[in-house]
Parts: structure tokens; sequence; C-alpha cells
């Protein structure tokens, strides 16, 4: 007879953005973060090695890495120009890859 194990991870997708006081030098009006992170802000490490967020094509390097912070939270965070008032996934990076 098998026996079967489940196990059942919660986590929090989100994003923030807010326009800057003043534009950057190179025109970017937003800083923007996406993040997955666990309920409560717990640890996740056990269960996630890896992010990766996936942006429109029109972006720059649609492609995006994670950042990995030792709480286990995983975020991005980018410079943004935005654009018709969306925030641009290009916002204030911290990692500027």
């Amino acid at each position: 007879m098998a026996s079967a194990c489940a196990v059942q991870v919660k986590l929090e997708l989100g994003h923030r953005a807010q326009v800057r006081k003043k534009p950057t030098v190179e025109g970017f009006t937003h800083d923007w973060m996406v993040f997955v992170r666990g309920p409560e802000h717990s640890n996740i490490q056990h269960f996630v090695e890896k992010v990766v967020f996936h942006l429109h094509e029109s972006f720059p390097r649609p492609k995006r890495g994670e950042a990995v912070l030792g709480n286990g939270c995983r975020r991005a965070q980018n410079k943004s120009g935005g654009a018709a008032g969306r925030p641009s996934p290009c916002a204030e990076s911290r990692d500027p890859a």
C-alpha cells in the first residue's frame, strides 16, 4: 500500500509602485518592486529556490532575476520611466542588472 504525502505552501505575491519626487537623470519617474514571500513574512527558503519575473516584451530585459533576502522573501526592484500612469518594471534597482 503506497503512502501519499502532500505539502501545502502559502505564498504572497505582490507589487508596489510609487511616483518619485523628481525624475532621475535617465528620466525614471517611478520606484517599483515585485515580491514573493510567505504569509506574515514567514521564511520560504525551504520551498522556493528561485523566482524569475517575466515582464512584457516591450521592456528592457523582460526576464528579471531575483534578489534573495535573509528572511526568505524574493523581490526585484528597478527604476521606472512609467508610461501613461502605469508603473514600468524598470524601477529602483539596487542591483542594476
